[in-house]
């Protein structure tokens, strides 16, 4: 059983770089992954997830737009004095999930951000 449990493992070892390969090659083919790929921490795989979920820039009407569909932009609601900000619920899921991974990373690769995290961090800002 050990035997053929690590030939299953080399099997699929291989089919994940089969599929690293495949994704790499189309990532090149993509602007949005071209782009994606210039920023520290953006791995292949975030990078392909966010492309192919994305598409392509021409589907939204502006930054906003995209930053709504991804969920990194929240919504407000203010009235008089009162002023609060809430978080949409339709967003892609998917999106949200590899921007926070590669945000993470990102916050690793590059002294700034960090600075930047820590200083929200200690304002009392959430780590989402």
């Amino acid at each position: 059983m050990i035997v053929e449990d690590a030939r299953r493992i080399l099997e699929l070892r291989q089919q994940i770089n089969s599929l690293d390969e495949s994704m790499s090659e189309l990532s090149d083919q993509s602007e949005i992954a071209r782009r994606l790929s210039t920023i520290p921490g953006f791995g292949k795989t975030t990078i392909a997830e966010l492309a192919g979920e994305i598409g392509s820039f021409s589907r939204f009407s502006g930054e906003g737009s995209l930053a709504l569909y991804v969920g990194v932009c929240p919504l407000t609601r203010q009235s008089g004095e009162m002023s609060r900000a809430r978080i949409p619920r339709q967003v892609n899921t998917r999106c949200k999930a590899a921007i926070l991974t590669a945000t993470a990373r990102h916050i690793g690769c590059v002294p700034q951000s960090r600075a930047y995290y820590d200083r929200k961090r200690a304002q009392g800002k959430s780590h989402s």
